[in-house]
């Protein structure tokens, strides 16, 4: 009877244990549905800011359904799923957070990002070319990859002004330099490129790109000195043929 008495108050223990988280679990849940959505926003940019952003995006998600209009949410949803490289989520939110507050700059600037990262390039340099003229102030990554969208739509000028900025930002950057060496060499401004692209060679040594872009803009300058060389001396050669060539048809008409 001892023993069965000591099974049954086991036993009526555990329910009561099992009852009590239960009920733990139903007034959690109820206290999370009460949760301000401030309140879980601000966990949610906590969990973004520590790089988990799977349960940032969850944070966003409650609060986005208590409030559909919470532009910061959005944005940072957006955010979050950028970093999870999902782009095309991120670019709908990023564009639903513009949607609310379009002096919302820094949509622009992760929409951007995105687009970029789509291959978008024309989106991502309005985007980012929006964001840099409205912002006080702009950091580094959104001027080089500005310049980078502006180097794959073949605007170079307008690229060689974005990595001129991002360098005066950050004055060691090496994609900033490498890039606008490049965007120099296609407005054939070879000397600017090879003194760019001789900077990023000792940022990044072994760098075989950045390697191949010296040789092929010293390849040019080598040309346009030659070509610069025969224009000076062509003149005196041309003369000299002329002359001689005078010369020969004069004896001709005069005979042997």
């Amino acid at each position: 009877m001892k023993k069965t008495f000591g099974i049954e108050t086991v036993w009526i223990k555990g329910k009561k244990m099992v009852l009590g988280l239960f009920l733990c679990s139903i007034i959690g849940l109820i206290l999370a549905s009460c949760e301000k959505p401030e309140v879980t926003f601000n966990k949610g940019v906590s969990l973004y800011n520590n790089g988990d952003w799977e349960k940032a995006v969850s944070n966003f998600n409650k609060v986005i359904e208590k409030e559909p209009a919470y532009k910061q949410a959005y944005l940072y949803r957006g955010m979050a799923y950028r970093q999870l490289k999902q782009n095309m989520k991120a670019v709908d939110d990023l564009t639903q957070a513009i949607k609310e507050d379009e002096a919302e700059f820094l949509a622009f600037c992760e929409r951007g990002f995105c687009y970029y990262d789509l291959e978008e390039y024309e989106e991502a340099a309005a985007d980012l070319q929006y964001y840099v003229n409205k912002a006080d102030t702009a950091g580094v990554d959104a001027y080089r990859i500005l310049g980078k969208a502006y180097f794959f739509l073949e605007q170079s000028r307008n690229a060689i002004n974005a990595f001129t900025k991002a360098l005066n930002i950050a004055p060691d950057d090496f994609e900033s330099y490498a890039n606008r060496g490049l965007s120099y060499y296609n407005v054939s401004d070879y000397n600017a490129a090879l003194r760019d692209l001789t900077k990023a060679l000792e940022i990044e040594p072994n760098n075989e790109g950045v390697q191949a872009g010296l040789a092929a803009a010293n390849e040019a300058i080598a040309k346009q000195q030659a070509n610069a060389f025969w224009d000076w001396v062509s003149p005196y050669v041309n003369n000299s043929m002329q002359n001689a060539l005078d010369r020969q048809n004069r004896k001709i008409n005069q005979g042997w």
